[in-house]
């Protein structure tokens, strides 16, 4: 999958015709998170059976505001397209953010809704929830150095802190579920946000320099997120096993 995904971006690349080229890569950013979008709406369904009990209606309701969360991504790739591609205007930040912005947050949203019922206690030994996001935003600040603190520099420090929260508790879920059939799942859903915090890191300094276009590399850690979580949904549990691993 990642060496497909890889191959298509360098040969779309290849194209002499840069706007056309650009075109594809902007339809293949779209198609993207509807397809992971999708999914996760097609997970929900498979919880819909009211014979599932109370901790199923929970999952389903987590999947529809992940699959919202996705589709809202979506809807914001389109209109980046239209900026940046049609109206050849500053992409970032703009009313896309608007649509980008609830990304995050919905997913934390989603990580609760699933932990909810494993009623997880917080000791110092999970002092790392606090210490990983810590440690990126440092990070990145490290790569950026002195920038103008505009509209643009606070954009990116929210995506930058809600994107490195998500990963830390996406972390803590994985090491909940890790022995039981979702096991295999929550791993998948951690590497694809894995890559899309990476990702966030590389992009937003990309953007304080000027030095970000859509043949970038850095895209192919957006385009291998979205793929790898899709998988993950594809590969989900039905309600009833997950009912009997949580359980056991």
């Amino acid at each position: 999958m990642i060496i497909g995904i890889t191959t298509f971006h360098y040969l779309v690349n290849f194209i002499q015709d840069k706007e056309a080229s650009e075109f594809i890569l902007y339809i293949f950013s779209i198609i993207n998170p509807t397809i992971t979008g999708v999914a996760a709406l097609l997970v929900s369904f498979r919880h819909r059976s009211k014979n599932l009990g109370l901790k199923s209606n929970t999952f389903r309701r987590s999947y529809i505001i992940l699959g919202i969360a996705f589709l809202a991504a979506a809807i914001g790739e389109v209109l980046y397209f239209t900026y940046d591609y049609i109206l050849e205007e500053p992409a970032f930040p703009s009313p896309a953010d608007v649509l980008f912005i609830p990304f995050y947050p919905l997913v934390l949203v989603y990580l609760y809704l699933n932990t909810s019922f494993c009623k997880p206690k917080f000791g110092l030994r999970h002092m790392w929830i606090i210490i990983l996001p810590i440690f990126i935003i440092i990070f990145y600040y490290v790569l950026l150095g002195k920038q103008d603190q505009d509209i643009q520099f606070y954009t990116s420090e929210y995506y930058i802190v809600v994107s490195s929260i998500s990963l830390a508790f996406t972390v803590f879920a994985t090491l909940i579920f890790k022995d039981s059939l979702l096991g295999k799942t929550w791993l998948l859903l951690l590497l694809g946000i894995v890559s899309f915090t990476i990702a966030d890191v590389i992009y937003y300094n990309l953007e304080a320099v000027n030095g970000y276009d859509l043949v970038h590399p850095v895209n192919l850690l957006w385009y291998v997120g979205y793929w790898i979580i899709t998988y993950a949904l594809y590969k989900h549990p039905s309600g009833k096993k997950e009912k009997i691993s949580h359980t056991n």
